[in-house]
């Protein structure tokens, strides 16, 4: 995602930046279960509801905020996309660098089966 951005900003042809558009369309699509799967194992039972709502909120606002923004800055204004590269590579780095506890329920704490494979 962060290179199909940056390959938006610096599009100079309608063809690159079409390209670099159904990249990010892929990139996006591949992440968004990915998103929600690491969601509901790092989020306890009772608040995942609330981290799955705020979550959408977030996207939403950005989805109906973040154009806004773009037309606000000019249609030529390329920094922004290159920006928005740069905030998702710093994010997959720090994604990649964290060490998330997973939550695991206590039914599947108590399977004998499940056990040998979580020490394994």
């Amino acid at each position: 995602m962060a290179l199909a951005l940056v390959g938006m900003g610096l599009a100079g042809a309608v063809l690159v930046f079409c390209i670099a558009q159904v990249v990010a369309a892929v990139a996006l699509a591949i992440y968004e279960p990915i998103s929600r799967a690491l969601m509901s194992d790092v989020c306890p039972e009772p608040l995942r509801l609330k981290y799955f709502s705020w979550r959408y909120t977030a996207a939403n606002v950005g989805w109906a905020v973040g154009p806004l923004m773009g037309i606000a800055a000019g249609a030529a204004f390329t920094i922004l996309f290159v920006i928005a590269g740069i905030v998702y590579a710093v994010f997959a780095l720090a994604l990649n660098m964290l060490h998330v506890p997973v939550h695991q329920s206590e039914d599947v704490l108590k399977h004998p089966l499940r056990r040998l494979c979580l020490r394994a």
